[in-house]
């Protein structure tokens, strides 16, 4: 007859108890260990942010660019299939916007927006004409939107736009500045550029041959970029330039720019 193991003493019992009480006790974390923890974390996070802003600064002059080149990727496949001309000089029986803008010197402006309603088979949506950067453009859902809404607040027309428009610009003209940041500005066309803000003329006149003269301030205000602007050349490259950059560029095209801003009635673009 097999023997009977012997019964746990009681005693047992409670010191196995006690055992994973004082395990569980040692496992557990305390108020003051929790507090610690928390303290850490803030103080990683705070030495964080920095680096995040700045990698954000970083990566919105980047997006800006990457949308210029996109736009004129646009402004090329249009041009393969209307004679290497660009929708500003194409009528809209033809499938442009040279009715919309008018003609030079007196373009209208408030228009702007119609050349990119016409690309916008080829840009797929209206968040490519609208930088990071800028605040005071809201891109709408889509290029429908943007061409019947009327509030400027919501996207209509120019209210999604961030980007200029050369519409003397072509093909055979390489070195031309094409496109880019709106808020180009210079003394004489906007004394009140002190306080940073881009002017709001409608359709400013860059003249090469007075880029050291009296036009020797033509260069970009602090509203996108912090003074540094990205145009797209109508070779299609894209640059990233100063004010001295962008007035080198005028220079060296040796034409004058009439540029259609993306321009907001009652509003300082």
């Amino acid at each position: 007859m097999a023997e009977s193991l012997p019964r746990p003493r009681q005693t047992d019992q409670a010191d196995c108890m006690n055992q994973l009480h004082r395990g569980n006790k040692d496992r557990a974390f305390t108020l003051i260990e929790l507090v610690v923890v928390i303290t850490m974390l803030a103080v990683i996070g705070a030495m964080l942010l920095p680096a995040l802003a700045k990698a954000q600064s970083t990566a919105q002059p980047a997006n800006c660019a990457n949308n210029l080149k996109r736009i004129g990727v646009a402004f090329r496949l249009f041009a393969t299939d209307h004679g290497g001309r660009f929708p500003m000089s194409v009528t809209t029986n033809q499938g442009g916007a040279g009715d919309w803008l008018g003609a030079s010197p007196n373009m209208l402006a408030a228009n702007t927006f119609r050349v990119f309603v016409v690309l916008s088979n080829e840009l797929a949506t209206p968040k490519i004409v609208k930088c990071p950067s800028d605040s005071k453009r809201i891109a709408p859902s889509n290029f429908v939107d943007m061409a019947d809404l009327t509030d400027f607040g919501k996207g209509a027309k120019n209210g999604a736009v961030s980007y200029f428009v050369n519409p003397d610009a072509d093909e055979s003209r390489p070195l031309a500045i094409l496109a880019g940041d709106r808020n180009i500005t210079n003394l004489t066309l906007n004394p009140s550029v002190g306080g940073g803000t881009a002017y709001s003329k409608q359709s400013p006149g860059l003249k090469w041959t007075l880029m050291e003269t009296i036009m020797k301030s033509t260069g970009w205000s602090t509203a996108m970029h912090n003074g540094v602007g990205t145009i797209l050349l109508s070779d299609g490259s894209v640059r990233r330039v100063s004010g001295a950059g962008l007035r080198q560029q005028v220079k060296d095209a040796m034409e004058d720019h009439l540029l259609l801003f993306p321009y907001v009635p009652n509003k300082n673009n």
